[in-house]
């Protein structure tokens, strides 16, 4: 399977508590790429209806130049979950975050009730992979075709492993690298998990590197500080972005030759490679675009 072109980069996807009106104003001018109105796990009970209203407002200010606008809904058997599904299907949000999903249903289940409430048909769904179950059912997920990413909760699945909230993720690595292969398999989005041990910038900068390796698009984040660091680590660098087009260059090269062998800087160039590197190009051109706005 390919791996998915994004239209634009995710990098850094910020939460943002709906209920805050502070920190909702200064997600203005951040440079995340993606903000997330959690209306969710960081809103009281009593401040639902209130986060409800100044996420819908948000939508339909433009005041968000050109991040992408995701809400966070509660679960949509819940009351909250319904009624934020009311408030926000026809808000303009370019994706529903869905949380704690375990099972393919809970996704068609969200589409199908968006749509009836008159959503867009370009309304993504995104799926909170954050429990043991998730992580099992990762693939049936991926494979909904309203389901367009799947997103770590990797501190919830923390608890319900029962593995402690310090900075060494190994024991996380079979459920990280089993969503990202699932999201993968079906030509979907993947995104790491939160960072939460606030100020610590250079664990923070580990975690980037490590996810980025395990091939994850991006990272959701809690707190503007992470944001550049974020940004900087999913970044194609300047060596891989001229090692991508040396591979295009020299499989090009290699096609108007008639030869079926391609060589890079020592290392034979086959389709695969041509993907990956276009994909990097693709998105080392969309993120200088976001310096004209």
């Amino acid at each position: 399977m390919m791996l998915p072109f994004a239209p634009r980069p995710r990098r850094s996807l910020l939460f943002v508590p709906a209920n805050n009106a502070r920190a909702m104003q200064k997600a203005r001018s951040l440079p995340a790429d993606v903000i997330i109105f959690d209306l969710e796990d960081a809103v009281h009970t009593q401040q639902k209806q209130e986060a409800r209203e100044s996420a819908l407002k948000a939508l339909k200010s433009k005041a968000y130049g050109h991040r992408e606008r995701v809400v966070r809904i509660n679960d949509i058997n819940s009351r909250d979950g319904l009624d934020d599904l009311i408030a926000i299907a026809q808000g303009g949000a370019d994706a529903l975050l869905l949380p704690k999903v375990t099972n393919p249903e809970q996704v068609a289940q969200a589409a199908s009730m968006s749509r009836q409430l008159g959503a867009s048909e370009n309304l993504a769904i995104w799926a909170n992979v954050e429990t043991p179950l998730g992580v099992i059912n990762a693939a049936a997920i991926a494979a909904v075709p309203e389901c367009a990413a799947l997103v770590m909760g990797t501190n919830d699945l923390r608890a319900c492993l029962g593995i402690s909230h310090d900075t060494d993720r190994t024991p996380l690595l079979y459920s990280l690298s089993a969503v990202l292969c699932a999201a993968r398999a079906y030509g979907k989005l993947a995104f790491d998990g939160t960072f939460i041990n606030l100020g610590n910038l250079s664990d923070l900068e580990s975690e980037c590197i490590e996810g980025k390796k395990l091939g994850f698009d991006g990272k959701t984040l809690i707190h503007p500080e992470q944001i550049d660091i974020t940004n900087q680590i999913f970044t194609p660098t300047k060596e891989q972005l001229s090692r991508a087009h040396a591979m295009v260059c020299a499989y090009e090269t290699a096609q108007m030759q008639q030869s079926v062998i391609a060589v890079s800087g020592g290392q034979m160039v086959e389709t695969l490679h041509i993907r990956q590197a276009l994909r990097t190009i693709k998105l080392a051109e969309a993120i200088e675009k976001l310096a004209e706005f």
